[in-house]
């Protein structure tokens, strides 16, 4: 019974909306057991609420072997750091709690674990920033050592928390913005029909430019695919600032992904966390140190690309030191699953809600279906 409570609570954190990522707070109350029954509920939720990575490597095109690899690694990770803590006597228990999840969201394991809750806390403790990262830690803390009742109301205020936190997000008010993000449904072309829609493309992207209000416009990652003067030689004539995804390659098959001023081609934000393994086929993606002196320190932008958001310390980093709006942009063409894309804008939500920092969202998708 309680392995298949946690299975359910890895489904509700892994695929469910927003509003029941505080499943984890499940976990910690179903694992006060024995402790082989507690390994494997550990197992179980980190097993099923990992499986949405699997599924995007697949999408991507990985091998099984890479498809295993995604899966297995932070589903084990998740499992010996707080399997561990979970096992632990008493209020070492708490203690182990703690130090798992701070384990599981700063470097090295930042990049692998995919698991870290942390976010949860913009959902629970929305515009408290650190402070409410450090009291959701304490929650956390609480609740997997607190008699069941507690623990149990602590579960349900933290969801009628959660809920107040979501419906207040379409309750706000919100001035004209002065960034807006645009997405796209492009999927993934090839590098022919990518050559041949690049001219139309571009020329849509300024027509949907002017229509809005908005000083600055920005289209998802990649959405210039490899950045030539000829691509902004076309931008140049838009009337407003547009920002958008562009690849710069320092080899033949490595590249950078960057976010850049359409009009001008300066490069405003450079990758700083990629995808750690390389797929076979594809041309692979380098972080920024391989592209030096070449971002616009001056007109630099806070910025996430895609698979960053998943980094936890990189994400508390950036919307904690953002001194404006946060883009996140991201190429989710490879994918037909509309699932990935909520997931992971839920996330960004999250990041945005405990900073109350301003969102900006942009991301292409799978062509849309026609009827």
């Amino acid at each position: 019974m309680r392995v298949a409570i946690s299975v359910m609570a890895g489904a509700a954190f892994g695929f469910g909306t927003e509003l029941w990522h505080v499943a984890i707070l499940v976990l910690l109350v179903v694992t006060r057991t024995a402790r082989t029954t507690t390994i494997c509920c550990v197992f179980a939720y980190a097993a099923v609420a990992t499986l949405p990575v699997a599924f995007a490597a697949h999408d991507y095109g990985g091998a099984s072997m890479l498809i295993a690899y995604v899966w297995s690694v932070p589903t084990l990770v998740f499992t010996a750091l707080m399997g561990g803590a979970l096992t632990l006597p008493g209020p070492w228990r708490a203690s182990g709690v703690v130090l798992a999840v701070i384990a599981l969201s700063v470097p090295p394991l930042a990049s692998i674990s995919m698991l870290s809750p942390l976010p949860v806390a913009g959902l629970v403790f929305p515009g408290f920033g650190t402070v409410g990262l450090a009291v959701f830690l304490a929650v956390l803390a609480m609740v997997s050592i607190a008699a069941q009742r507690v623990a149990l109301i602590t579960i349900l205020m933290a969801l009628g928390a959660a809920s107040a936190a979501v419906r207040a997000d379409g309750l706000r008010a919100v001035d004209e913005p002065v960034v807006v993000g645009i997405d796209t449904w492009r999927g993934q072309p090839d590098a022919r029909t990518a050559a041949l829609f690049s001219g139309p493309w571009r020329m849509e992207e300024v027509r949907i430019s002017e229509s809005l209000d908005a000083a600055t416009v920005v289209f998802p990652e990649s959405v210039y695919g490899e950045w030539t003067a000829l691509t902004g030689a076309t931008l140049a004539f838009a009337n407003r600032r547009l920002i958008g995804g562009a690849r710069h390659y320092v080899s033949s098959q490595r590249y950078v992904n960057t976010l850049v001023d359409g009009r001008t081609g300066k490069i405003l934000y450079a990758q700083r966390a990629v995808i750690p393994v390389a797929i076979e086929g594809r041309h692979q993606a380098v972080t920024v140190d391989s592209l030096p002196d070449t971002v616009d320190t001056v007109d630099a932008i806070d910025a996430l690309l895609c698979i960053e958001l998943a980094n936890p310390w990189l994400s508390a980093v950036t919307f904690a030191q953002a001194s404006g709006p946060v883009i996140w942009a991201a190429n989710l063409g490879w994918s037909s699953r509309p699932s990935l894309a909520r997931r992971m804008r839920d996330t960004a939500r999250q990041w945005g809600r405990l900073y109350g920092t301003r969102l900006v969202i942009a991301v292409n998708h799978a062509e849309r279906e026609h009827a």
